[in-house]
C-alpha cells in the first residue's frame, strides 16, 4: 500500500510539472436525472431495515418516472449524471463505479476483436476472457443471464458474446458524448450507488445472499441491470441539448 502510494504520488508530480495554462472558459455545466430501479434482492430485502444508506425512504414509485415501478418492490432510486466542459476539459460525472469499457469503449487489438464475439476464442491464454468456460461455447450468453449454471456450463464464470455496451448499438462509450481536448470520468459523483455494469453482460441469478458469484461479483452489489442504460440515457438528454458556446 505504501509503495502504491508513493507511485501514484510520484505520477502525480509529473503530471503538474507538465501542466500547461489553460483558459477556463467556455464553463458549462449541465445534468441529467437517472431512475435506477431496485432489481438487488439483498437491497429488497435487507433495505427495509435501514441496513443500507441509499435513501430507499425516497424511492420513486411513479410508472411515469420509473418505467419500471411495478417490477421493483421498492420502487425506483432518483439519481443524476452531470456534463461539465472547463475550456478544453470535459467532464462526465457517475454515481458510482464505472465499469471503464463503458467510459472509454473496447481495446482495438486482434486478440479482443476475436475474443469479444467468439466463446472458442476464450480460455486459458487468451488475452481478456482467461476464465472462459468452455462447456457454454455452445449457449447463447442469454441462456446463462438467469442462472449459475446450465447443464455442464458453468455460467458464472462466462461473460456476453458479443461484449458489448448496450442492446442498442447506437449508444456510445460515455467519453464519447465529449469533444474537448482532454476528457475525464468523475465517479462517485453526486451518490454513490455501487458498480456500473453493461447491461448485455449482467448475470441476474447472483446475490449477496447467494453462495457463488464466479466472475460477476460486481452484479451482486449493483442495483440494477438497468444502472448503465439509464445513466447512458440520461447522458443522451443531456447531448441532446448541450450546445458548447
Amino acid at each position: 500500500m505504501t509503495s502504491h502510494g508513493h507511485h501514484i504520488a510520484e505520477a502525480a508530480l509529473d503530471a503538474l510539472a507538465a501542466g500547461e495554462d489553460i483558459s477556463a472558459s467556455p464553463l458549462h455545466v449541465d445534468v441529467a436525472s437517472a431512475y435506477v430501479p431496485v432489481d438487488n434482492v439483498a437491497y429488497n430485502i435487507l433495505g427495509p431495515r435501514d441496513l443500507f444508506d441509499l435513501g430507499l425512504e425516497d424511492a420513486v414509485q411513479d410508472p411515469a418516472i420509473c418505467a419500471r415501478a411495478g417490477d421493483s418492490e421498492l420502487g425506483c432510486l432518483e439519481t443524476r449524471t452531470f456534463r461539465v466542459q472547463l475550456g478544453p476539459i470535459g467532464f462526465v460525472s457517475v454515481p458510482g463505479e464505472l465499469l471503464p469499457e463503458l467510459a472509454r469503449g473496447f481495446p482495438d487489438d486482434a486478440a479482443w476483436a476475436a475474443e469479444s464475439v467468439d466463446p472458442t476464442a476464450r480460455g486459458a491464454g487468451s488475452t481478456y476472457f482467461t476464465q472462459h468456460d468452455h462447456d457454454c461455447d455452445t449457449l447463447s450468453y442469454q441462456d446463462c443471464r438467469t442462472r449459475e449454471v446450465f447443464g455442464d456450463c458453468d455460467c458464472l464464470k462466462v461473460h456476453a458474446w458479443p461484449y458489448v455496451l448496450s442492446e442498442d448499438p447506437s449508444v456510445p462509450p460515455m467519453l464519447d458524448h465529449l469533444d474537448t481536448e482532454y476528457r475525464a470520468i468523475l465517479g462517485m459523483t453526486d451518490n454513490y450507488l455501487s458498480y456500473i455494469i453493461p447491461r448485455p453482460d449482467f448475470n441476474r441469478s447472483v446475490s449477496l445472499l447467494s453462495d457463488d458469484d464466479g466472475d460477476h461479483y460486481e452484479d451482486t452489489v449493483s442495483p440494477s441491470w438497468d444502472f448503465a442504460p439509464e445513466l447512458q440515457r440520461a447522458q443522451q438528454t443531456i447531448s441532446n441539448r448541450w450546445a458548447p458556446e
